[in-house]
């Protein structure tokens, strides 16, 4: 006998509804693009192995400080060769995988873990996290030509964007003057906010930019993308601020949203000179967080590093 179509109706309910189960889980767990995503692929490689991918590491490792390269006389940017041309894992890779592990507080093991996988991927500032340092002393740092001399207290920012800047940051300007006054409190600087038609007068620049190099700056890399380099900023005396306008920023972030405030709080940190705190809790900390965790307020090993630079106020 024919099924009715009252028969047939829970059928295709049932049916639908067994579909959009199998379906969902699919859709949610599509991967999201991350420039740092090939680094996954690499999970589980160790010295010994030749793996595709693994000059590609080299490059991110070399770019963050921790593998260098010879005749490379400019450690804060991007390289444009690249002495290893091939995939092996080598001691020189495995031992900047043992210092990037120690570094970031993960369990020594020279390979490329679950957990070494997962921070490497993480969004994070464009500086290195290791660089040419200098012996600090008590006569002003003298010999370090990335602080700001002693003369200079009084620093001028303005804001100058080479792009539609994106939605979620309309206070800005805002945002960043409360994270000057964080510094100021903390520093003997002052900060002050001047027209962007003003040439030559500020010591400081502040805005958004896409993947495309800046001809204007001859040290810019462009950046690449969401969910990798978020932001950067230079130490003195250049004083340019970057954000990535690729990035999903918010003044009140949400899960799958950065915070342009903890970010301007810490690009700030390198304009006064200070590198990359090893201090997960701190605002210095190269690694950046999406989501809800703000770092709105300075830890006392950021304040304890700026009276390093400066001195007490």
């Amino acid at each position: 006998m024919a099924a009715t179509k009252a028969q047939i109706l829970p059928f295709f309910g049932v049916y639908f509804i067994l579909i959009l189960s199998i379906s969902l889980p699919s859709i949610q767990s599509r991967p999201v693009n991350n420039p740092f995503g090939f680094i996954q692929n690499l999970q589980g490689s160790h010295k010994g192995q030749n793996v595709k991918g693994l000059r590609a590491l080299k490059l991110y490792l070399h770019k963050f400080g921790y593998l260098n390269k010879d005749n490379d006389d400019d450690k804060n940017h991007a390289i444009t060769n690249v002495d290893d041309n091939s995939d092996e894992f080598d001691d020189s890779l495995e031992s900047a995988i043992k210092t990037y592990q120690r570094r970031h507080r993960l369990k020594v093991t020279g390979m490329l873990d679950v957990e070494t996988v997962n921070q490497m991927t993480k969004p994070r500032c464009g500086f290195p996290d290791i660089i040419m340092t200098f012996n600090n002393n008590n006569d002003n740092n003298f010999g370090n030509p990335h602080i700001w001399p002693p003369n200079v207290t009084h620093l001028r920012y303005r804001f100058l964007t080479t792009v539609e800047p994106p939605a979620g940051t309309e206070d800005l300007k805002a945002i960043v003057a409360r994270a000057f006054e964080k510094w100021a409190q903390v520093s003997r600087f002052t900060f002050e906010e001047v027209a962007e038609d003003i040439a030559d007068s500020f010591e400081l620049e502040i805005g958004f930019h896409g993947t495309r190099k800046l001809a204007s700056d001859p040290h810019d890399i462009g950046f690449d993308g969401p969910r990798g380099v978020s932001a950067h900023a230079d130490l003195p005396p250049r004083g340019n601020l970057h954000y990535d306008k690729d990035e999903a920023w918010s003044s009140n972030p949400g899960a799958d949203e950065i915070d342009l405030e903890s970010i301007a709080l810490h690009e700030i940190g390198h304009l006064l000179g200070l590198e990359h705190s090893v201090v997960p809790e701190s605002v210095m900390y190269g690694v950046f967080e999406y989501g809800t965790k703000t770092k709105r307020d300075l830890h006392p090993d950021d304040i304890e590093s700026i009276h390093e630079l400066y001195g007490s106020t």
